[in-house]
């Protein structure tokens, strides 16, 4: 609705000038000035969200459009936009984001005409006639008057083009950091320059006079660090083990958006950087536009005057006071009309939205951030912020806010409500705007915040499973180490230790070495059994097998055999009792 705004201010001003000087009809104007009031909230609210919004009658005529929604058509002015959406196809064509096209009875506008309601539609548009293409999401909803008749259709639209192309190149970056025309940097703890592809190698001298005008440098002539500014991120997000945005202004003009995820396991952080320099000359236009829109409300201000003049010489008339009081009744309706179309687009977007005052008292609060709190909306009014949720780290940055007219945004900050301590710690995106009057003080304060208390515990959740798979892990190295050692000395105790180096004229020596380092507790073993009588009995075998299993089986064979031996020394013999003894220990049924 930025091109109808003057219009808009125009009708407020000449309304808000006739009701205050009709002493006999005070009811209606306090009325009126409730719902002035009302509608110049709600449009502070709209004008300062990045959404763009469509306004159309039920016969499919578009009838406003916001800023953002212009620049996303490619409109200069209200003038162009203002045409039935059958026209719209003549221009523009809408696909699903599988490619294939939507018809234009299916077009979201369409859509909620037909008395439909969605959120978060994702939609592919591009222009016929210039070629260019960009990814939308949307939403709608119908407005109703007092009858709870249906007068309007609503849709929003949020342009998610950049978003896409920032996922798909760092996908690409991950692929091909020597082919990628971004900077991709690795830094260790010390912010010592492990690597850098020829796009990032220029950034490393941003704190050294060497010259920079080469494109590409030498891989092995690269400082051995790098600027302070990247390695104080690469240094908070090892030690924090979090990944972080940033953004790196070097000092030939450009500006890059810098994604660091670090690797603690590795020693190491990657920083992928993309090129933002054309988006933020784009914001600084942008800026300096509604600087000069500022400018225009002295311009309003003598208008006002005008009107005033104007209804000075209408209250001479009498026989106009009933087409005044029609008049009035009329715009009333209007504005409850315009009233209930803010509601709605903010009633229905996926922020938590409130407005404040410059002493940070509670204005308006939408009902999804009324929800998050456990009360209802107009439980807030009239209180201050800090008196439901207190603290002064928030507090000074909502007086910073006020005071230097900065906008401040937070990612992910925990937050525990003092009126619902069994919610536990929540997590919370959020993002201040300060609402500046036609003077540039800050009068106003827009919060807008997003709940991603699930996102935050998700990541913790994995972290922790991780942790209990890597103890258990060491849990049972550990009782695979006590079960071999325990083999171990049972084998040491069944190998002969003192087997003599002579008897009765032969020579022994023993040696006892595993093949490999698993089978260290196997199942070989020998014995040298002297028998008297110059008789000596020598004993090698193998039990199947491994570990302790395999030592309990070599105690069986070798005691059975030193047993029989001695009671004939046949090797045939000795063998035979000592296999029946084994089978019979084991259930093994001989044959006869």
């Amino acid at each position: 609705m930025c091109h109808g705004r003057h219009r808009e201010c125009n009708l407020i001003i000449g309304n808000k000038a006739k009701i205050s000087d009709d002493a006999l009809n005070n009811e209606m104007c306090e009325s009126a000035e409730r719902s002035l009031q009302q509608l110049a909230y709600m449009e502070a609210v709209v004008a300062d969200i990045s959404e763009g919004l469509i306004i159309a009658d039920l016969d499919g005529n578009v009838l406003e459009m916001n800023r953002a929604a212009l620049d996303l058509h490619g409109y200069s002015h209200l003038g162009e936009a203002q045409k039935h959406i059958s026209k719209y196809s003549e221009d523009w064509e809408l696909a699903y984001p599988d490619g294939n096209k939507i018809p234009v009875n299916e077009w979201p506008l369409a859509r909620v005409l037909a008395g439909e309601k969605f959120r978060d539609f994702e939609v592919r548009a591009k222009n016929l006639k210039t070629g260019f293409e960009y990814i939308m999401l949307c939403g709608s909803s119908l407005v109703y008057d007092s009858s709870n008749e249906p007068v309007l259709a609503v849709l929003t639209l949020r342009n998610i083009t950049e978003q896409k192309k920032l996922e798909e190149e760092l996908r690409s970056i991950a692929s091909f950091p020597e082919e990628n025309p971004n900077p991709v940097l690795r830094l260790n703890h010390n912010g010592c320059v492990l690597y850098a592809n020829p796009a990032a190698q220029v950034l490393l001298y941003e704190e050294s006079p060497k010259n920079t005008s080469c494109s590409r440098c030498d891989q092995a002539e690269l400082p051995s660090t790098a600027p302070r500014r990247l390695r104080k991120h690469a240094e908070t997000a090892l030690s924090s083990g979090q990944s972080s945005q940033f953004e790196f202004a070097c000092r030939n003009g450009q500006v890059f958006s810098f994604v660091c995820v670090p690797m603690a396991d590795r020693g190491y952080a990657n920083l992928y950087g993309h090129d933002i320099t054309m988006r933020k000359r784009a914001e600084d236009d942008l800026q300096r536009a509604l600087k000069r829109l500022d400018k225009n409300s002295a311009k309003l201000a003598a208008a006002n005057k005008e009107l005033k003049k104007i209804n000075k010489r209408l209250r001479l008339a009498n026989e106009e006071l009933c087409a005044e009081m029609e008049t009035r009744r009329q715009a009333q309706e209007a504005l409850q009309q315009q009233t209930n179309l803010l509601a709605a687009v903010t009633n229905y977007t996926r922020a938590h939205l409130v407005y404040l005052d410059r002493d940070f008292n509670f204005i308006w609060v939408n009902p999804q951030y009324a929800q998050a709190c456990g009360r209802a909306p107009e439980e807030f009014i009239g209180h201050n912020h800090f008196e439901f949720y207190p603290g002064e780290e928030v507090q000074r940055i909502f007086e910073q806010v006020r005071d230097t007219g900065e906008p401040f945004e937070v990612k992910e900050r925990p937050f525990v409500f003092p009126d619902h301590p069994e919610w536990g710690v929540t997590y919370w995106d959020w993002t201040l705007m300060p609402v500046k009057d036609t003077n540039g003080e800050v009068q106003w304060l827009v919060f807008s915040l997003f709940d991603v208390t699930q996102e935050v515990l998700a990541r913790k959740e994995i972290e922790r499973l991780r942790a209990v798979t890597e103890a258990r892990a060491a849990e049972m190295a550990s009782l695979f180490d006590r079960e071999r050692h325990t083999a171990q000395i049972l084998r040491q105790t069944l190998v002969p230790v003192n087997v003599p180096s002579e008897l009765y004229g032969c020579k022994f020596g023993v040696a006892y070495k595993p093949a490999m380092h698993e089978e260290e507790v196997g199942g070989d073993f020998y014995d040298v059994i002297d028998l008297g009588n110059g008789k000596v009995s020598v004993l090698m075998g193998d039990v199947i097998g491994k570990g302790l299993s395999a030592a309990v089986q070599v105690a069986a064979v070798r005691y059975a055999v030193r047993g029989y031996a001695f009671l004939d020394p046949r090797p045939s013999l000795v063998m035979a009792l000592a296999n029946e003894a084994v089978c019979r220990e084991a259930g093994i049924e001989q044959p006869r």
